[in-house]
């Protein structure tokens, strides 16, 4: 689930995903490089104030179904102070699919950056509710020739 200023509308924003992305690379790198290293690396992938982006990200297909999403599921405190079945939000249904297309720059080396980022996505979900499957998704990579 991905709102915007409207927490109780639900939808997919690129910017979104792409701060998700930038996230988990940032999780994954830290281990291997010195802060400074990881900045520079960090906005040689993905992008700074000074430098644009190497690749272009569209969403091609929106989830369509959307139902309620518990935040409260399997809560263990006290029912009596409040009722946590009644804590939701609309969410987009577990079984929904989106379409993400990814354009890279001829002159972009670090596209495996970007695949382990999504790698990690469809693994650990994004977002503070993931423990509880909340952003999950599952990820398939499909290739298409390449137009000149």
């Amino acid at each position: 689930m991905i709102s915007g200023i409207d927490k109780n509308s639900v939808g997919l924003r690129i910017l979104s995903i792409k701060g998700i992305l930038r996230w988990w690379f940032r999780f994954y790198k830290s281990s291997f490089l010195t802060v400074d290293k990881l900045r520079e690396l960090e906005n040689e992938v993905f992008g700074s104030t000074e430098k644009s982006c190497l690749f272009y990200m569209r969403l091609l297909k929106e989830p369509q179904n959307k139902e309620d999403a518990y935040l409260c599921m399997n809560d263990k405190r006290n029912e009596r102070k409040k009722n946590y079945s009644q804590i939701k939000r609309k969410a987009f249904s577990p079984s929904s699919d989106f379409g993400i297309k990814f354009r890279f720059s001829p002159h972009f080396k670090h596209q495996k950056e970007v695949e382990n980022s999504l790698m990690l996505l469809s693994f650990f979900g994004s977002g503070a509710r993931c423990r509880k499957g909340f952003g999950s998704c599952r990820l398939r990579i499909l290739n298409y020739p390449v137009q000149p």
